[in-house]
């Protein structure tokens, strides 16, 4: 796959309690897909002083495969980490 065939096209976000998330991320975000070099990307922010709180957020993800792939399965890991917080 291109380096560049995952992106992350949004989220929903859902308020469970506290104050709702204003995303200050802008779309389409790519997830390189390099194996040997691991990237990490933020596909979502909080601006300061929203996302107190209980929320769930879905992202939407698009997958380009090259016309010319070879017929196969393929694999892959995304691992969503939360690397800040209160």
């Amino acid at each position: 796959m291109p380096t560049d065939a995952l992106t992350i096209t949004g989220v929903t976000v859902v308020k469970n309690s506290g104050k709702s998330p204003t995303n200050t991320t802008s779309y389409p975000v790519t997830v390189p897909t390099a194996a040997s070099a691991p990237t990490a990307v933020k596909f979502a922010a909080a601006a300061a002083d929203s996302g107190m709180g209980k929320f769930t957020v879905t992202p939407s993800i698009a997958l380009a495969v090259p016309a010319d792939a070879y017929a196969g399965d393929y694999a892959s890991t995304l691992t969503i980490s939360i690397v800040s917080g209160p």
